[in-house]
């Protein structure tokens, strides 16, 4: 909610990010596909993701804030890569610091 007040007349925003945690039920899914990450997470909460993606977009946008990903997963399972199902615009805009 806090991402939909943000707009060209507040320019104190200095930062964005956003935590990705492994949850248990992940386990086996190939976080690549975003069929799958759909599938695991529900169509409610993909689609507030994919929300969150166009906001993020506009946000980077217009205040040139890049918003910095941080994934906590064991290195082997391919964690990091749901960014790319989760937020799919600004991961190809190149717009998204992405850290292991």
């Amino acid at each position: 909610m806090a991402l939909r007040t943000v707009t060209h007349s507040r320019g104190n925003l200095q930062c964005i990010s956003l935590h990705l945690r492994e949850v248990p039920y992940s386990r086996g899914i190939d976080t690549t596909d975003p069929v799958e990450v759909k599938r695991m997470l529900g169509d409610d909460v993909y689609n507030q993701w994919l929300e969150i993606d166009q906001l993020l977009v506009q946000v980077w946008e217009s205040h040139s804030i890049r918003p910095n990903v941080t994934c906590h997963a064991p290195p082997l399972d391919n964690w990091c890569s749901l960014a790319d199902s989760l937020l799919p615009e600004l991961t190809k805009k190149g717009a998204i610091g992405l850290v292991e």
